[in-house]
């Protein structure tokens, strides 16, 4: 989420209609485009920006005519010198959800072409549902995968500031269950249970909690200079809920990472099972 409307900047093409970018007030990186075809009643997501673009590789290759001679495309992929015939390309259900919006696009188009002011989306902020951080750790992904698939490492480290854990369950494998209880400072007990939906080593961890508030938790570790990157996506079912515990999650969410990366800097933090701690 980018926290407040983005901001559209006025860009030329070569057909001359222009285009509208949509770019983070933080950072100014494009995240989306209208094209003068649909105008605002469409938007092109750059693929870039999401959080596992490499799970989203190009079905197609257009305007090559025009790319460096260093740049190899893949073999296997389509590629074409300009646009190309999206009958041939797009996949039936994304040519069906065109085809349901194809009579907005023409109304568009005819407002546009008479000159009037063509009628555009009214934009109604919805509350955020997904909450996002991340950290830098001065560890490799193996060494943080480690400190998550562990259940002794995993309850030192999960929670807020103050909480401690009891693991009644923990199957880390996909579709395994996550069932314990963390106790806060007061001693008042929440008892949680989970899913590990998907993990792959090294890299992701997605987290499905199933008892209320439910939500996705998708922990991401991308190797960087210094150590890892780590991503930390919270998406809820519900906004409203959301919301209402943004307070207590968007400060619990850091200080969780900052248990986990005192955990990594424990001296044994490092070791494999059946090693003996230096010293």
């Amino acid at each position: 989420a980018l926290g407040q409307p983005p901001e559209m900047t006025p860009t030329p093409s070569e057909s001359g209609q222009g285009q509208q970018v949509a770019r983070c007030p933080h950072c100014r990186v494009a995240v989306w485009s209208h094209y003068a075809g649909a105008g605002p009643l469409v938007s092109f997501v750059r693929v870039g920006t999401l959080d596992a673009p490499d799970r989203l590789p190009p079905d197609i290759h257009i305007f090559t005519a025009s790319r460096q001679p260093w740049l190899v495309l893949p073999p296997g992929t389509p590629a074409v010198a300009a646009y190309y015939e999206r009958e041939d390309h797009w996949p039936p259900d994304s040519l069906a959800r065109r085809a349901a919006l194809l009579p907005r696009i023409a109304a568009y188009q005819a407002q546009q072409a008479s000159g009037a002011d063509a009628p555009r989306p009214p934009v109604v902020p919805a509350p955020a549902a997904t909450f996002r951080t991340g950290r830098h750790l001065p560890a490799s992904p193996a060494a943080v995968f480690a400190a998550l698939q562990s259940a002794e490492r995993l309850a030192r480290w999960w929670g807020p500031a103050g909480f401690s854990n009891r693991f009644e369950v923990f199957d880390f494998q996909p579709g395994g269950r996550w069932c314990h209880t963390m106790v806060g400072p007061d001693g008042q007990a929440y008892p949680n249970e989970s899913v590990f939906t998907a993990i792959e080593a090294d890299r992701r961890v997605v987290i499905r909690h199933v008892n209320a508030p439910h939500f996705t938790l998708t922990i991401t570790l991308q190797a960087c200079v210094g150590g890892t990157w780590l991503g930390w996506v919270q998406a809820f079912d519900d906004p409203a809920v959301a919301q209402a515990v943004a307070a207590i999650v968007l400060p619990a969410n850091d200080q969780n990472l900052d248990r986990l990366a005192a955990e990594l800097a424990r001296p044994s933090a490092g070791l494999q099972p059946g090693d003996t701690p230096a010293g």
